[in-house]
């Protein structure tokens, strides 16, 4: 989209901001814009705290499940309002139970027919880079609680592990909802605030993995030895992924990649003679963590050369 350049006075330059995109970020006479310079180019972004954002929803045929995917949705692409409408208790109750994942929103209005969630702070006393840390460091727990509880057989702790998860949803969405926000340090270009808003989706998906390979080793009753010894090696292969996102190097990538072959080889060893469907859920599920761990690296190879 190209804009004319306009001389104001004798050194003033002035471009004019496309209408849709005015209409769209809600932006009035006398708003403040941040305005960054990447390179060549300006990012312009509007100062999100001028205006309130607002979405509303009739949620009354909508699924629970659903309902609760919404209110995460909104929440991280930045909205300050939501706006509710609903019939029924069972649906309140999904809603007051979503709000608490919520970093810095409440309940404010409610009846039996209305819900109104909104943003209580206009800015939050937490940064993206220490939040996101915790994510890393809360699944770093996960893992090993999963692999420790398994090896003792301590049942009981592993069907409570899901209760962890809620945690890495909170921060996570709120890593999501600052990245949308424009809340990042000035100097993290575009292209990467787009592979941190990836990154951070997929640590949440990583979270929801691990609490249900709690519960299905949970409910298979034995202890395999090799789903243990597989375990371990999902601690190392997530030991790797953390630290290489801080320091980035070639041997951490070699390493994740060699660790992770190995692991498949000990699935296809464990799946040669499955004792249960638990089991079998179990394995399924280590996959896919294991996928994502090694997907965590790999989306970050450029990161070496450029010694982020």
């Amino acid at each position: 989209m190209g804009r004319k350049v306009i001389k104001h006075g004798p050194s003033t330059l002035i471009v004019s901001l496309p209408s849709g995109w005015v209409k769209q970020q809600g932006i009035r006479k006398g708003d403040e814009i941040d305005c960054r310079q990447e390179g060549g180019q300006l990012i312009f972004t509007p100062k999100q705290t001028a205006h309130a954002q607002q979405v509303s929803l009739d949620v009354r045929r909508m699924e629970p499940f659903l309902v609760d995917r919404f209110l995460a949705r909104s929440y991280q692409k930045g909205y300050d309002r939501i706006l509710l409408t609903h019939h029924s208790l069972e649906l309140l109750e999904v809603i007051r139970k979503k709000v608490t994942e919520l970093i810095g929103f409440d309940i404010m209005e409610q009846n039996d027919k209305t819900c109104l969630i909104q943003s209580i702070a206009d800015r939050i006393n937490l940064d993206f880079d220490s939040s996101l840390r915790k994510v890393y460091l809360l699944l770093k727990a996960i893992i090993q609680d999963i692999r420790d509880a398994y090896q003792k057989r301590d049942y009981g702790q592993l069907s409570s592990l899901f209760l962890r998860d809620l945690e890495v949803n909170r921060l996570a969405y709120y890593c999501l909802r600052c990245i949308n926000k424009a809340q990042l340090r000035e100097s993290v270009p575009r292209y990467e605030q787009k592979l941190l808003y990836y990154l951070c989706e997929r640590l949440e998906d990583l979270g929801d993995r691990l609490k249900h390979v709690a519960r299905h080793l949970s409910l298979s009753k034995t202890l395999n030895k090799k789903i243990a010894a597989l375990l371990g090696q999902l601690c190392a292969q997530y030991d790797l992924a953390y630290h290489y996102y801080y320091k980035p190097s070639v041997e951490a990538a070699n390493a994740s990649l060699h660790i992770y072959h190995k692991m498949k080889k000990q699935l296809d060893d464990i799946l040669a003679n499955p004792r249960s469907s638990s089991e079998l859920w179990a394995l399924f599920l280590i996959t896919q963590a294991m996928g994502i761990i090694y997907h965590i690296v790999t989306m970050r190879l450029d990161a070496i050369q450029e010694g982020r």
